[in-house]
């Protein structure tokens, strides 16, 4: 809830605000993946009951569709998120981990309903019933990688995007040094252009003419942050999760234990001549 309250300050419900303004009493789809995914859920159940905020404004059918969302609510909520807006499905792949917490037994729970792909390459599904919790469909949640791929479209940060490249990382470490060096000049500038060879600088004195400044090439030690965020960035999520599942299991196990041995004590203290006695009496 405090992830979406920062994106609606950030410009998300002004930008919805906008939006119906303009195309008012129109449809909406909602749609997130993992925490985005629990954000798109609260955002169907604020356009519908927020009225403070979205009063305003004429709303038509609130849609949600999500990816691979966690338990995000107490069972109460969830009746009200079901029966509030207009459809909601809630998509799961194979053994996506990230849909097994947080458990039942910590009081969240999932709205419905579930669409569960039980073979993503061959895109075969199984729609549970609009509980949210069926119990036909659980699964052993044990798998990151399916967590990452949905719809055989696999989420990574691949180095030959136009998004996260190492020429980009390059661009953007030298960037930093050359505009602290701009930022020592008494002359005030705007930046029209900006690429990965050049940066084009207008400069709003008449008497200075526009200069095409090249990239300086990174250090040594620039270039090693380059590699090893190349080699790390699509493995982070990955590790991450990993290792919360591995710390869970292991508090389970040592919870485990420690339940066996206060049963085997309780159970040798009841078999003593003196804990009779006690209750005999």
């Amino acid at each position: 809830y405090g992830s979406y309250n920062t994106l609606g300050s950030n410009g998300i419900t002004s930008a919805l605000l906008n939006l119906f303004e303009t195309y008012p009493g129109s449809d909406i789809l909602v749609t997130g993946h993992s925490l985005g995914a629990a954000i798109a859920q609260i955002a169907g159940l604020d356009l519908k009951l927020n009225t403070d905020q979205y009063g305003g404004v004429s709303i038509g059918a609130v849609n949600v569709l999500t990816f691979g969302s966690p338990r995000w609510a107490r069972q109460s909520l969830v009746d009200i998120y079901d029966s509030t807006v207009d459809s909601n499905w809630r998509v799961v792949n194979e053994n996506d981990i990230v849909p097994t917490v947080p458990y039942e037994w910590q009081g969240y729970y999932h709205s419905g309903t579930e669409i569960h792909y039980t073979d993503d390459d061959s895109l075969t599904y199984t729609q549970c019933d609009g509980t949210g919790e069926d119990s036909s469909c659980d699964y052993i949640g044990d798998s990151v990688d399916d967590h990452l791929n949905y719809l055989n479209l696999y989420e990574s940060c691949d180095t030959s995007s136009d998004y996260i490249d190492i020429d980009d990382l390059e661009f953007l470490l030298s960037m930093s040094s050359t505009m602290d060096m701009l930022s020592t000049s008494d002359q005030d500038f705007d930046t029209t252009m900006i690429n990965n060879n050049d940066i084009e600088t207008t400069m709003s004195n008449p008497d200075i003419d526009t200069t095409i400044m090249p990239t300086p090439a990174p250090t040594d030690f620039e270039e090693q942050i380059i590699v090893k965020w190349k080699e790390g960035l699509d493995q982070v999520s990955k590790i991450a999760l990993s290792i919360a599942v591995a710390i869970g299991w292991l508090c389970a196990l040592i919870c485990c234990l420690c339940y066996c041995r206060a049963r085997a004590k309780l159970n040798q203290v009841q078999g003593t001549t003196g804990y009779f006695q006690f209750h005999e009496v």
